[in-house]
């Protein structure tokens, strides 16, 4: 299929007569950057006074191949000083300035240019109007006073004018743009490598273009811009600069690009390869357009291009024309492709908080917090002593390394991966080292013989007991209730207990049995008890807090999703314990400990909740046991 292109295709512009905008549009408006970029740019600013401001801009070339690359940029008030001059040239036109890299920057490469400007003490030090190869930066600083917050940008430039005024010179004109608060200055550029060529304010119309050569095609665009440092976009107008005198001006186009075949190369890469043109005089150039977006230009002999920059399983179509000497160019073809899937790439965050615990002569107990990947963590692998022993999937952050020998040292590490198989890197070493080896033990802790339990409230016992005895010492005490619950547990040198969490008006069997480092354990006596009735006369004394907070919030842990209920008030000193109620119903007691004179306590309700709104109140038992009524309810609401 030919494309159709009448003021592409086939034009023989007399030299010195006036070149009108072609029907192309390079560029689209914009407030913030001209087009997707191979080269991007970031703007970081310091903390600025009126007499000194620092920051740093980050150049990044995204593309496959080393670049060069122009940054412009003005500086209203102060002295500007570029403090990067060893791989950097500045060049400083009043308060315009255009750093360029003294070499390119190379394929993923990143540059830092620092900077400095020097005030007056008598107003605000900043950058504005930032242009990287006719792209925005992001970060630019706009105006300050009433152009603050602007993100309109002035109209689209599309009545730009160029007349080649002799061999080497060029005048470019346009018509005025608008804008709704005004347009401050407007910036001539090169069409086909969008390099900046000049700059006027905003009320000059007009700009000369010196140094071209003579018989040779030029593409201007123009960019207006407002104080906030939006931009428009522009049209593309060409002319060629006429011959030297004497010499015979070519008007014959160079023949049809027939055949272009393109491969998809990789996620933002594709390659060109097309069938030569013929030229009466000779093919000097060959220009790669994406649909109506100049790409590229190789010299006359190459019949390949490699096109970077684009996005991911994206559709292209690419045309491809054949320029010559005069500038005449021929028409093409068009093929279509589509660019692979992206890649993942990234590698996950190294693992953190990495702790090795002895366990017992043989083993050691390995864990570590998650890593964060761009798609997911996968899993992770253990390594001791370089050696790996434990590859963990589906979010485990723990394991027990066993089989290892008694009273030695290990070193560990551990590193993340995802479904692509990227690693992270491993962590710092961290050591463990195993318990010594011990003959076994088989003898029993001597039993529990004498138990006195005492009801203190309606939710509590006090438990004593007599201490046991063993062979090689006792390391704790199991306390049961006798309901089936897990068992309170205590260290071997205690010999009392609360029980909390009881049910009123209920009877208890209490039993402590005492077991040794081995596991084996006593027997017990056993004990009844009976809690007292909960006495619920409300409003007896001091009332519920009244400055009660409670707030709402989710965080993930592994797969799941847990979510909390931060809770704030003012404890009172006559207050033994708070009880916190959740949808009306009893969700949890505290107990006051010795951090009751603290201003202000906080708390921390932590589960798994539906989704939608839900109260919470609290109520304070008070040193007579009695309970208050309930604060007022706080709604908190969760998410999923």
């Amino acid at each position: 299929m030919i494309s159709s292109r009448p003021q592409l295709l086939r034009r023989s512009i007399i030299a010195g007569v006036v070149a009108v905008a072609i029907g192309v549009p390079a560029i689209c408006a914009t407030s913030a950057a001209l087009a997707d970029a191979p080269v991007t740019g970031t703007l970081k600013m310091n903390d600025s006074s009126t007499w000194y401001a620092g920051g740093e801009f980050i150049v990044k070339n995204s593309s496959a191949e080393a670049r060069d690359w122009s940054l412009t940029f003005r500086v209203p008030s102060g002295d500007f000083q570029n403090n990067s001059t060893w791989n950097m040239n500045t060049t400083i036109d009043g308060d315009l300035v255009t750093i360029t890299p003294k070499e390119k920057l190379a394929a993923g490469g990143t540059t830092n240019i620092g900077f400095g400007i020097n005030g007056q003490g008598t107003g605000e030090l900043s950058i504005e109007g930032c242009d990287l190869d006719g792209h925005g930066v992001q970060g630019c600083s706009v105006g300050g006073g009433e152009e603050q917050g602007d993100t309109e940008p002035p109209s689209f430039m599309d009545d730009i004018r160029a007349t080649a005024t002799d061999p080497n010179t060029v005048h470019v004109s346009w018509s005025a743009a608008s804008d709704n608060v005004g347009v401050t200055e407007y910036r001539v550029y090169d069409g086909h490598s969008q390099k900046p060529l000049a700059v006027v304010d905003g009320d000059t119309l007009e700009s000369t273009v010196t140094g071209l050569t003579a018989d040779s095609p030029y593409a201007f665009q123009v960019y207006a811009y407002d104080k906030a440092g939006n931009h428009s976009g522009s049209t593309i107008v060409e002319v060629i600069t006429p011959a030297e005198p004497g010499e015979e001006l070519d008007t014959e186009a160079p023949s049809l690009v027939s055949r272009i075949d393109a491969k998809a190369t990789g996620p933002t890469t594709v390659e060109l390869d097309w069938a030569a043109a013929t030229d009466n005089v000779g093919v000097t150039e060959y220009r790669v357009w994406d649909g109506h977006e100049f790409v590229k230009t190789v010299d006359g002999s190459t019949l390949h291009a490699e096109i970077d920059g684009l996005a991911p399983e994206t559709p292209y179509g690419f045309h491809v024309y054949a320029f010559d000497a005069a500038g005449n160019h021929g028409g093409s073809t068009i093929v279509g492709v589509v660019t692979l899937p992206a890649k993942d790439t990234a590698a996950p965050t190294v693992p953190t908080d990495l702790t090795a615990h002895t366990v017992d002569s043989d083993t050691i107990h390995v864990m570590w917090s998650h890593s964060a990947d761009n798609i997911g963590v996968a899993g992770y692998k253990v390594y001791q002593d370089d050696r790996m022993v434990k590859d963990l999937k589906n979010g485990m952050r723990m394991t027990d390394i066993d089989g290892l020998e008694a009273d030695t040292e290990y070193r560990f590490q551990v590193l993340a991966y995802d479904a692509a198989g990227n690693e992270s890197a491993k962590t710092d070493v961290v050591t463990g080292k195993t318990e010594k080896a011990q003959d076994a033990d088989s003898e029993r802790p001597s039993d529990i013989t004498c138990i006195e339990a005492v009801a203190t409230s309606p939710t509590t016992v006090d438990v004593t007991w007599t201490p046991a005895t063993d062979n090689v010492g006792v390391t704790k005490y199991v306390i049961h209730n006798g309901s089936g619950q897990t068992g309170l547990t205590v260290d071997g040198d205690t010999t009392s207990a609360t029980l909390t969490g009881l049910k009123a008006d209920t009877s208890y069997t209490i039993s402590v049995y005492a077991y040794d480092a081995a596991g084996n354990h006593g027997i017990s006596v056993m004990k009844g008890v009976h809690t007292p009735k909960q006495e619920e006369t409300p409003g007896t004394g001091t009332p519920a807090p009244d400055d009660f907070t409670a707030k709402a919030s989710s965080y993930k842990d592994g797969h799941r999703t847990m979510d909390r209920v931060e809770m704030t008030w003012t404890p009172d000193a006559a207050t033994k314990r708070y009880e916190i109620s959740l949808d009306g119903k009893r969700a949890q007691t505290l107990l006051v400990g010795a951090d009751q004179q603290k201003s202000q306590k906080r708390y921390l309700l932590l589960g798994e909740h539906q989704a939608g709104t839900h109260t919470v109140a609290i109520r304070a038992q008070l040193s007579n046991g009695q309970w208050s009524d309930y604060s007022d309810s706080k709604t908190v609401h969760f998410t999923k």
